[in-house]
């Protein structure tokens, strides 16, 4: 198995998941980060780690993910313009399936109930309104980052590493053969036939 790399511009150029199973080590009560980044739908860099903090609600464990992915995804547009790909005007969507944390986010942490992760909201608020980021919402059934954050059932994690593209490489290597060679055989049908028009 590994990861299949496919060229899928419709896409955008960047955008990312993110997402926290909040307190789910049960002798210290931290909550879990996943998020992933994708270049052209095709995943780019991941992360799965142990927060470093209690958090008391989901909402903070979700802020506390989505500010560790906003931070990354800052650094990988700053390098994709450093590099001349996209232009100054390039918004990346980050995908959240906590809408309590989206909406902290909107009232940059404003909000009584979780004014001690005010910093996380503000850190992520600020490229927001800078158009650099833009957090939008997923169904968690959707949420790529929800095999990084927590276990999942046999069947819904098949269904989530094959959305990764993580694939059996030799299969995936007779699958684009075969496209190339149907390809080519559709151009060679074309000159042909440009040779019997010319004939």
């Amino acid at each position: 198995m590994g990861l299949v790399y496919r060229a899928t511009p419709e896409l955008p150029m960047l955008d990312a998941y993110c997402d926290a199973d909040h307190q789910s080590c049960p002798e210290t009560s931290r909550s879990v980060t996943g998020y992933l980044l994708r270049l052209h739908g095709n995943m780019w860099m991941w992360k799965s780690h142990s927060q470093r903090r209690v958090t008391e609600d989901t909402c903070g464990s979700e802020l506390v993910a989505c500010c560790e992915c906003c931070k990354m995804v800052v650094w990988a547009r700053e390098l994709l313009l450093e590099l001349g790909f996209g232009g100054k005007d390039l918004q990346v969507p980050l995908w959240c399936d906590n809408q309590s944390a989206i909406a902290v986010v909107a009232s940059n942490g404003n909000t009584s109930r979780v004014r001690h992760m005010a910093k996380h909201a503000r850190f992520i608020n600020e490229y927001v309104q800078e158009e650099e980021v833009e957090v939008m919402y997923v169904p968690t059934a959707d949420n790529l980052a929800d095999v990084f954050a927590k276990a999942l059932s046999p069947a819904e994690f098949e269904r989530q590493r094959s959305r990764l593209n993580v694939e059996d490489v030799p299969n995936a290597w007779v699958m684009v053969e075969a496209v190339a060679d149907t390809e080519a055989g559709a151009a060679s049908n074309a000159d042909d036939d440009c040779e019997m028009l010319e004939a």
